[in-house]
């Protein structure tokens, strides 16, 4: 009995570390094929963007990328021919709603899907705000804007509205953050007014187009 169960347990010993050394042997291979596509995840249309390649290559390796509602840039085919793997690819999205990036190679495949937003659009001045006429140093009526839309897919939008004398050479309104615009003090000049408007995730930057606010030149 005891011979028997000696016996036993050197044949489990034995198929324990054959699967230890089978699995010493495997992990080597399943960590050095792993291939991976990274980069942005939300994108908007007319934008470069880079994604990054990685993977165990050797001199042997091949690879093959394909563009679904995009274009590779410096080609103008969406897909790449069978080539040695690069650290990178530029990638321009269309208009749409969703691209993709797929990558074929001798080491494994692998993809990144994108959402397509519009761009960044700083919203339009409403037409009942458009131009007004105010008495000298009297202050205007409040001046609506629209909603700022794009930018990103889960946009945060940050606003700072902006006066002008002359429409080109543009000052913040201390304090005026708001989506909608009102001032606190009597304005002396002919005036524009206009929403810069910030989505912070992205970093990309919108304005409106501009109100009017005319002053007759009597005190």
């Amino acid at each position: 009995m005891h011979t028997a169960m000696t016996k036993q347990s050197i044949i489990q010993h034995r198929k324990i570390w054959i699967s230890l050394g089978l699995g010493l042997l495997l992990f080597p291979f399943l960590a050095n094929g792993q291939v991976t596509v990274t980069g942005p995840s939300c994108v908007t249309p007319g934008t470069m963007y880079q994604y990054l390649i990685s993977g165990s290559w050797d001199s042997t390796s091949r690879v093959r990328l394909c563009i679904s509602r995009g274009s590779i840039v410096g080609q103008s085919d969406t897909c790449t021919g069978d080539q040695a793997p690069m650290p990178f690819i530029q990638v321009i999205w269309n208009n749409g709603t969703i691209g993709s990036l797929s990558l074929q190679s001798s080491l494994g495949n692998a993809s990144v899907q994108v959402n397509i937003t519009s761009p960044l659009s700083g919203g339009a001045i409403a037409d009942s705000s458009k131009s007004q006429t105010i008495g000298y140093d009297s202050i205007p009526q409040a001046i609506g804007c629209s909603s700022s839309s794009g930018g990103h897919c889960s946009p945060n939008y940050q606003y700072q509205w902006q006066l002008s004398v002359d429409n080109i050479q543009w000052d913040d309104i201390t304090g005026a953050t708001q989506p909608q615009l009102t001032i606190s003090q009597g304005l002396q000049k002919t005036s524009y007014c206009r929403r810069k408007v910030t989505e912070t995730i992205s970093g990309s930057i919108a304005y409106s187009d501009a109100a009017c606010i005319i002053v007759t030149q009597t005190n």
